[in-house]
C-alpha cells in the first residue's frame, strides 16, 4: 500500500514494485512465520543468495546464524507493533564464507486492512567497511595520542567557542599533551579556556588572531613571538593548522633559551670585535712608546715582549666571561705570575670586582710596577722586597704598591711609558686617583678608586 496522500495526487502514478527493487538498500518482506515474501536484488547480493530462493523459506532456513541474533527483536515488533531503527548485527552469510560482516536493520510492522500485524518490512544496510575504517581511526587515534604523550614537541587541539551568531569568542583546550601543560606551566589545560590560562591572549597578535585565522583561511602559519607570562618574558616557536571547522592543531616549541643563547652570542661577538680593536690600539700604542723611550733595539724587544705577555694574561681573564666583572685577586695574580720566584708578596684584601672593560690596563698597571721593581727597584737588590695589598673603606679601595731594601728612589725628571701607563689605569678606574711616594725606603705607590658594586668593608 502506498503512503496515504501519494495515491490521492492527480495524474501522479508510483510503481512501488520498481522502488522496492532498485533501492540502494536491501529490502525485504516477511509474514507472521518470518518467512521472506519479498526480496529486491540489493539483499540478494548482501547476503549471496539469489532473491529467487529467498521466497517461502524462513530466515532461519538461510541464515541460521543470524535468525539467532535477530529473530527476537523481529518477534518483538510483530508482537508490539513498534518498529525498531539501527539494530547493529554481525554474521556470516553464503557470500564471503569465513568473513563476520556488520550490518544496520531497521524493522518496521506491516499491518492489513484490519490494522493488525501481519509481517514486517526489513531494510538493511552492510557497514563491514565502515567499522574497519572506524576501528582503523580509533587505533591510529590511540597510537598518535601515544605517541603525543611521549614527545617532547609540544601538541594541542584547540577547540573553537562560538556565541549566537556563530562568530569565534575564544578557544577551548580540547587536548594537549604532557609536553604542553609542563611548557604552559598552568597546570592540565584540558577543557579550560584560552582566556583562563592566556587572558592576554586575544591581544596578542600571534596567538588568537591568528588561531582565527587560520581556522577562516585554512592557510598553515608558523611564527616566532615572546609573550609575557606571570612577569617573565618567553619566547615560542608555534605552528597552527585547521582540522576541521572548529579545531585547530597547534604544535609549539619553548625557545627562549635559544633566543637567550643567541642573544648572548651576539653580545660576545660585539664584545670580541671591541676588544679586538683595543688590543690592536694597546699594541700600537706600545709599540710607539717603546720604541720612543728604548735606548737599543734589544731593550726594545724585551720592554715589548714583557708587556705583551702581560696583556695576554689579561686578556685570558676576559675570555672566560666576556661581559662579567674580574676579581681583584684574579687580576693581580695573572699580572703578577711572570715574577715568581722574586720577593714579590701578594697579600688579597676584600673582594673587589673590576669591570671588563677595566680590567686590561689594570693588569698592564701592575705588570709595569713589577717590571720597575725588578729593573731598577728592590727587587734588583739582593734583600729587596716588594709586596701588593688593597683594603676597603668607605666604598672607596685603595691598591698599594710598597718596595723595600732596594737602591735609593727619587722622583723621575720626565715621565717616561710605563709613568703614564700606571696613570692611565689609575684614571680608567671610577673616580680613581694615583699617589707616588719616593720614600727613603723605597717606592710606594697608591691607586685608590670607587668600589664598582657599591658595597663597603
Amino acid at each position: 500500500m502506498p503512503p496515504a496522500g501519494l495515491g490521492e495526487q492527480p495524474g501522479l502514478e508510483v510503481d512501488f514494485g520498481m522502488l522496492f527493487q532498485v533501492a540502494p538498500v536491501g529490502l525485504a518482506v516477511l509474514d507472521a512465520d518470518l518467512r521472506y515474501i519479498r526480496c529486491n536484488e540489493f539483499l540478494a547480493e548482501i547476503n549471496g543468495i539469489p532473491a529467487s530462493e529467498h521466497l517461502g523459506r524462513t530466515l532461519r532456513e538461510l541464515l541460521p546464524e543470524l535468525a539467532s541474533e535477530v529473530e527476537p527483536r523481529f518477534r518483538a515488533v510483530l508482537e508490539t507493533g513498534k518498529p525498531q531503527q539501527g539494530l547493529q548485527v554481525t554474521a556470516i552469510t553464503p557470500r564471503a564464507p569465513g568473513l563476520r560482516r556488520t550490518f544496520i536493520e531497521n524493522v518496521a510492522p506491516l499491518r492489513d486492512s484490519s490494522g493488525k500485524v501481519g509481517g514486517l518490512l526489513i531494510g538493511i544496510q552492510e557497514i563491514t567497511a565502515l567499522e574497519e575504517t572506524e576501528a582503523a581511526l580509533r587505533e591510529s587515534e590511540r597510537a598518535l595520542r601515544a605517541s603525543q604523550q611521549l614527545s617532547p614537541e609540544c601538541f594541542a587541539i584547540l577547540l573553537a567557542v562560538r556565541d549566537e551568531k556563530g562568530k569565534v569568542v575564544d578557544f577551548i583546550w580540547e587536548y594537549a599533551n604532557p609536553a604542553a601543560e609542563a611548557i604552559v606551566r598552568a597546570g592540565p589545560l584540558a577543557g579550560r579556556r584560552m582566556l583562563d590560562v592566556f587572558p592576554g591572549s586575544h591581544d596578542h597578535p600571534q596567538m588568537v588572531p591568528r588561531y582565527l585565522r587560520t581556522l577562516a583561511t585554512g592557510k598553515a602559519s608558523e611564527v616566532e613571538y615572546a609573550h609575557e607570562f606571570r612577569g617573565v618574558t618567553y619566547w615560542y616557536r608555534d605552528a597552527a593548522v585547521r582540522v576541521d571547522r572548529d579545531r585547530v592543531a597547534v604544535g609549539f616549541r619553548d625557545i627562549t633559551a635559544q633566543k637567550r643563547l643567541t642573544e648572548r652570542l651576539e653580545l660576545v661577538t660585539g664584545e670580541f670585535r671591541h676588544r679586538v680593536k683595543n688590543s690592536i690600539a694597546v699594541v700600537a700604542g706600545l709599540v710607539s712608546r717603546e720604541a720612543k723611550f728604548a735606548r737599543s733595539v734589544p731593550e726594545f724587544a724585551d720592554a715589548l715582549r714583557n708587556r705583551l705577555a702581560s696583556l695576554a694574561a689579561a686578556q685570558d681573564l676576559l675570555t672566560v666571561d666576556a661581559d662579567s666583572d674580574v676579581a681583584l685577586a684574579d687580576i693581580a695574580r695573572a699580572a703578577l705570575s711572570p715574577f715568581e720566584g722574586h720577593r714579590l708578596d701578594v697579600r688579597p684584601g676584600p673582594e673587589v670586582a673590576i669591570s671588563s672593560g677595566r680590567v686590561t690596563l689594570l693588569a698592564m698597571a701592575l705588570h709595569e710596577l713589577a717590571t720597575n721593581a725588578v729593573k731598577h727597584g728592590a727587587l734588583s737588590a739582593p734583600e729587596g722586597e716588594a709586596d701588593l695589598s688593597w683594603r676597603v673603606e668607605g666604598g672607596r679601595v685603595a691598591l698599594v704598591w710598597s718596595e723595600s731594601g732596594g737602591p735609593p728612589v727619587a722622583a723621575p725628571t720626565r715621565e717616561g711609558f710605563g709613568s703614564r701607563l700606571i696613570a692611565d689605569a689609575a684614571e680608567r678606574l671610577p673616580n680613581g686617583g694615583l699617589e707616588r711616594e719616593f720614600r727613603p725606603s723605597g717606592l710606594r705607590v697608591t691607586i685608590a678608586f670607587d668600589r664598582e658594586d657599591g658595597a663597603a668593608t
